[in-house]
């Protein structure tokens, strides 16, 4: 009687045991994947943001005493300047730099 007791909770412990990892396996993995698509689109809208923060304050500075934004390109340089969007170029550049730049501050993060 008692090895059949045994054998009965051996079974049914080993049975539980491999559903609670299972579970445990699905639920983190389920979890991780949410998380990482989540975190994925909170950075992308971030860059984002910044990037039309940045190409807006660009378009917006002009310099004392004349008028139109800073960069004044006319003529052919400044067709050329708008068919290859120099300046959301120049914010794409200046906002990864200083998000390296960022990450460098993190102790734990080694580039």
């Amino acid at each position: 009687m008692g090895t059949l007791l045994f054998k009965l909770t051996a079974w049914l412990g080993g049975g539980l045991f491999a559903m609670f990892g299972a579970w445990k396996v699905f639920l983190v993995g389920g979890f991780l994947a949410f998380l990482m698509v989540n975190v994925y689109n909170l950075v992308s809208e971030i860059i984002l943001e910044l990037l039309t923060f940045v190409s807006d304050q660009i378009a917006a500075l002009t310099v004392p005493g004349s008028v139109g934004p800073i960069y004044q390109f006319t003529g052919l340089a400044g067709w050329f300047m708008v068919q290859f969007q120099v300046p959301q170029c120049v914010a794409f550049i200046v906002s990864v730099v200083l998000l390296k730049w960022t990450l460098r501050k993190i102790p734990f993060l080694r580039w």
